[in-house]
């Protein structure tokens, strides 16, 4: 899932300025193969195991020491929204705790004043309440903020 230029992104009661992307990526933790006798291909295959993951990227603008850090614990929220109104405006929470905080620091050496642009770059992993139910919950955001 890929949400560019989110309208609104909160991690417990921070919200996160100036958010450029959030990825939530999912993965197979664990794969189950198995294979018949009448030939050399799987016969049947499942994933018990899932990793949900959440990428948060962030254009920090000014000094930034305040950082989530990992093993910190909240909701998530994601506000997205196609047009500037509240129409189609869908609202992304999962149960989150912070796996990598990170901070890259880019050359703007073109133009007339070249110079730094920091990304910061937050990694999630996301979890279920119960273990059988998905970690990310969608839902319609409406006016809702």
């Amino acid at each position: 899932m890929l949400i560019l230029n989110p309208w609104l992104v909160k991690f417990g009661t921070v919200t996160l300025e100036n958010v450029v992307a959030v990825t939530i990526d999912r993965s197979a933790e664990r794969e189950v193969l198995e294979w018949g006798d009448e030939g050399p291909f799987a016969t049947f295959a499942d994933v018990p195991e899932q990793r949900v993951a959440a990428i948060v990227k962030q254009a920090l603008t000014r000094e930034e020491t305040q950082s989530p850090r990992p093993g910190d614990t909240a909701t998530l929220v994601i506000f997205t929204a196609p047009t500037a109104g509240d129409t189609g405006r869908q609202k992304l929470s999962a149960q989150g705790i912070v796996v990598a905080a990170t901070i890259e620091l880019r050359s703007t050496a073109s133009g007339a004043a070249p110079g730094m642009t920091a990304i910061r770059t937050l990694k999630f992993a996301l979890v279920s309440s119960n273990g059988a139910a998905d970690p990310v919950t969608v839902s319609d955001a409406g006016a809702e903020v």
